[in-house]
């Protein structure tokens, strides 16, 4: 029979009007394979199926139809009944076109400035000269991972609207986080910038308080610790080293 839906998989619908308003349908149809298919139940339900042999061929399809027409129903035409018992006058969509769309997870982001800005105003002077203040840092700790911040640089002057949105992706990996949450602990006033996860969680620029957020991208704090420090999303670490020496030779 093939993978596509063809005039042979059409059903022969009848159907039975009750005195009450509500009906029944029932559909008959011969597979290829010689199996005889019938569909019934309430109609605008999920109908029922029964596949049975077809011993006596034509004879027997005719005979079920006769005694149906008998007990009152009403032959409508010829019409498709997908999987799910629902009657269509097309054919069916292939069963896979029915499996749900798994969208890949995401942290959605968003840049807003005041809406009368221009390419001129000292904020938004202010704004960039900030942005290219944090990704040199990354040039300089990270030089091989700074892709996505000069396409996100190069977006910024041509503002339209509100600002400007995305999504990260896991794909993206963890520099794109740390970059957005640097600046939106930095960014000037008249700018915002908004992370939220795929269920509303709203992300703050306080690192260690968003160890899920970095976990998604299957990082921890100590892993990005000497780019977080350089960003100022951490405090840096005293080195004590020095000063325990010195104590220690105070002793002898």
């Amino acid at each position: 029979m093939g993978d596509g839906m063809t005039a042979s998989d059409r059903f022969r619908l009848y159907r039975f009007y009750h005195s009450d308003g509500s009906s029944k349908d029932w559909g008959i149809r011969v597979n290829i394979d010689g199996t005889l298919i019938r569909k019934y139940g309430k109609t605008g339900s999920r109908l029922n199926t029964s596949v049975t042999p077809l011993n006596s061929g034509q004879t027997t399809f005719q005979k079920l139809i006769n005694q149906k027409l008998n007990k009152g129903y009403q032959y409508l035409g010829e019409f498709y009944i997908d999987d799910n018992g629902k009657v269509l006058d097309s054919p069916p969509l292939p069963s896979t076109a029915h499996q749900p769309i798994i969208l890949e997870p995401y942290i959605y982001w968003r840049v807003k400035h005041i809406s009368n800005i221009s390419i001129h105003d000292p904020v938004l002077k202010q704004y960039l000269k900030i942005i290219g203040h944090l990704s040199d840092i990354f040039v300089t700790h990270m030089p091989e991972q700074t892709e996505w911040i000069k396409a996100f640089i190069s977006s910024q002057p041509a503002f339209e609207g509100n600002g400007t949105t995305g999504k990260l992706l896991k794909t993206d990996g963890v520099i794109p986080l740390l970059f957005l949450m640097a600046l939106k602990k930095c960014v000037p006033v008249g700018f915002s910038v908004s992370l939220t996860t795929e269920d509303f969680i709203a992300i703050s620029d306080q690192l260690k308080l968003e160890t899920q957020a970095l976990s998604f991208f299957g990082t921890t704090v100590e892993q990005v610790r000497p780019i977080a420090e350089a960003l100022g999303l951490l405090v840096k670490r005293l080195d004590l080293s020095g000063i325990q020496t010195e104590v220690a030779d105070c002793y002898f």
